[in-house]
């Protein structure tokens, strides 16, 4: 007679934890236009996950609209990953499937 599996473990139910105070927008933004979007593209990572294709990619710095962004593109024309300045307004605009990086506050 087979054992039945035993039912799921869930974690324990955690209670909503209360906003962050919002941060300086001025702040923020001189943050932001420090920031080199392309050291956000590791190319160590890529490296690893590149899957044998030995073609060189370089990480290319764009500027559109006032926001900044990084391209990493394959043979100069081949884009493979960005990372971009998006307008929080314009979130809902956008599919964001990638990484929530907390920049250092």
């Amino acid at each position: 007679m087979e054992t039945p599996p035993s039912p799921p473990q869930f974690p324990e139910w955690q209670p909503k934890q209360p906003r962050p105070a919002d941060r300086d927008e001025e702040a923020v933004g001189a943050a932001l236009a420090a920031l080199d979007f392309c050291e956000l593209i590791d190319l160590a990572a890529y490296d690893r996950r590149k899957a044998g294709d030995p073609r060189p990619v370089t990480r290319e710095p764009k500027e559109k609209y006032g926001r900044k962004m990084c391209t990493l593109v394959r043979d100069g024309y081949e884009p493979l990953i960005y990372a971009e300045d998006v307008d929080p307004g314009h979130l809902v605009l956008h599919r964001v499937d990638g990484a929530v990086i907390d920049l250092g506050g």
